[in-house]
């Protein structure tokens, strides 16, 4: 989550620093930031993925008949201090890289002022993207604690893979039958 924080706040420094589009490309140009669309693409399946996660993690301990809920995997307080430290630190490691690679001075980033609002909406996004994942953690374990779930026992599957044919067998399921694979068949 914290790569896609770096990117929304990244993005949200450069916008709000720069309101007009063409002022704005011409700096994006000039200070490296050529790979952009392939980092708001990435953060984007991050930060789905991420939410799908926190969504599905206490499901699956559901459907895997665990008792109890699992822990929750947002934490505490901590853990909020941690995303925002670290969106602060990859956002500074990004500004530094993305002046090197487009061979400015480094130490001018610290005069910009998308640099200094790029800190403190880095902090803003944290919090929010830990207030989110909170929220969707509450709502998928209350789902998951929900009565109108139900989960039936399933089987154990074996799936026996060749590079003709799939078979699958009932593992427990005495006298099952199997049929030889294609190739013998033919």
């Amino acid at each position: 989550m914290a790569a896609a924080g770096v990117v929304l706040a990244h993005g949200l420094a450069y916008l709000v620093a720069f309101p007009n589009p063409q002022r704005r490309a011409a700096v994006l140009g000039d200070t490296g930031h050529g790979y952009w669309s392939v980092a708001v693409a990435l953060a984007a399946v991050l930060g789905l993925l991420v939410l799908a996660w926190v969504i599905a993690r206490p499901l699956a301990h559901r459907v895997a008949g665990e008792t109890g809920p699992p822990d929750s995997p947002v934490g505490g307080a901590g853990a909020l201090g941690a995303l925002a430290a670290g969106q602060v630190g990859m956002f500074l490691v990004v500004e530094i890289v993305e002046r090197l690679v487009a061979g400015t001075s480094v130490a001018e980033i610290w005069h910009r002022p998308e640099f200094a609002l790029g800190i403190v909406l880095q902090v803003v996004v944290a919090v929010a993207a830990y207030a989110l994942l909170r929220a969707v953690d509450r709502l998928a374990r209350g789902l998951a604690k929900s009565r109108s779930i139900v989960v039936a026992p399933r089987r154990v599957t074996n799936i026996v893979v060749s590079l003709d044919v799939f078979q699958t067998s009932r593992v427990g399921r005495p006298g099952a039958a199997r049929a030889p694979p294609l190739s013998a068949a033919r």
